[in-house]
């Protein structure tokens, strides 16, 4: 995975403490590793994020959306601030 997500699970798998406290804070217990994210985007509804672009406009969903905006985020974290 890249982007900073990834990089702070990176972090995290090698012992960094505060990698660790920040996944905490932010995310659910099966999404502090890798295992979690590779489980949820293969599951994306509608296939892969590639099958999901080549997809028409009428055959979107809420759901297929946010799966591809997830995907999107993890690469390129946007901030409340």
């Amino acid at each position: 995975m890249n982007g900073d997500i990834g990089s702070y699970i990176m972090a995290a798998s090698h012992g960094s403490l505060v990698a660790r406290q920040h996944l905490q804070e932010v995310f659910s217990e099966d999404f502090q590793a890798w295992g979690g994210w590779s489980e949820m985007l293969d599951h994306m509804p509608g296939g892969s994020v590639n099958m999901l672009l080549n997809r028409r406009g009428s055959w979107w969903t809420r759901e297929c959306f946010q799966a591809l905006y997830v995907a999107c985020w993890i690469h390129h974290p946007v901030s409340s601030a």
